[in-house]
């Protein structure tokens, strides 16, 4: 099999690739399409400036956008179950969280969060 040498790494060929994954089980292939679809969505989002909001570990920003004095977020995210599928780096969602800023009161600036779903409401 003939490998491709870059920056001193040795990469399989695409057929090596193919046979490798064509002799996977049905499960270890949806992860690995999963993990390309992750690496798809990063790859191809708009860049997402600078968060207002600090990111949780292990999550990825995909799209935010301003609604009023919430910024609103979709975001692919772990949930730190043992055993679960995005510890492995296939993560879940994309989902939607609102993130605001509380001005008054005895939380004033702490930064609140809400989950909104999968669909982001209309209004």
């Amino acid at each position: 099999m003939a490998r491709e040498r870059i920056a001193g790494i040795y990469f399989p060929n695409r057929l090596d690739v193919q046979r490798r994954i064509a002799k996977l089980g049905n499960v270890d292939r949806h992860r690995i399409i999963e993990q390309l679809w992750d690496w798809f969505d990063a790859a191809t989002a708009p860049p997402v400036e600078k968060p207002e909001f600090p990111v949780r570990k292990g999550n990825v920003p995909i799209r935010a956008h301003k609604r009023g004095d919430e910024t609103l977020r979709l975001e692919r995210v772990r949930c730190g179950k043992d055993g679960c599928k995005c510890n492995g780096g296939a993560l879940h969602g994309p989902y939607w969280y609102g993130y605001k800023r509380i001005t008054a009161g005895t939380y004033k600036g702490r930064i609140v969060s809400r989950y909104i779903g999968k669909e982001l409401p209309a209004s």
